[in-house]
């Protein structure tokens, strides 16, 4: 009722279980991409589960090509899948072996069509160190028509 006589009115969640793929949304902070960015990873660990949040002011809307760095100690049967996701849907996979210890980095194509563009990384199994991620803009093209 307060709602509709313009009063200000605060909705207070009780009891909300805390899942693992919560978000404190308070921590996100739009880095401008202009054509070419570099992004440590390093700062948290990639355990089964976790999310990197990558927020951009991309100032070049168009292709860029993606380029994941990881390490792993484990051995090359090991297969270490890694989502990357564009406002809310899938749009890359980054799928690592075992590198007993090497860096391997794994390149994809991705579209940035808007200006404000918010992405997860989502690390599907324990055992890859996560180094860097690398974007570089490649063209204007905003159709993703060539990707499927």
């Amino acid at each position: 009722m307060q709602r509709t006589l313009d009063s200000e009115f605060r909705v207070k969640i009780i009891n909300k279980p805390k899942e693992s793929d919560d978000i404190n949304l308070d921590e996100i902070e739009f880095k401008v991409l202009d054509k070419n960015a570099l992004i440590d990873l390093t700062y948290q660990k990639s355990k089964a589960g976790s999310n990197y949040i990558l927020a951009f002011d991309v100032q070049n809307p168009g292709t860029y090509e993606v380029t994941l760095t990881a390490s792993s100690e484990l051995n090359n049967l090991a297969q270490l899948p890694n989502t990357l996701f564009l406002m809310g849907i899938p749009i890359a996979s980054f799928v690592f072996q075992g590198s007993e210890g090497k860096e391997i980095s794994i390149t994809k194509k991705i579209v940035l069509g808007k200006r404000f563009s918010v992405s997860r990384l989502f690390c599907a199994a324990d055992g890859l160190n996560l180094k860097s991620i690398e974007l570089k803009y490649l063209n204007d093209n905003t159709e993703m028509n060539w990707i499927m």
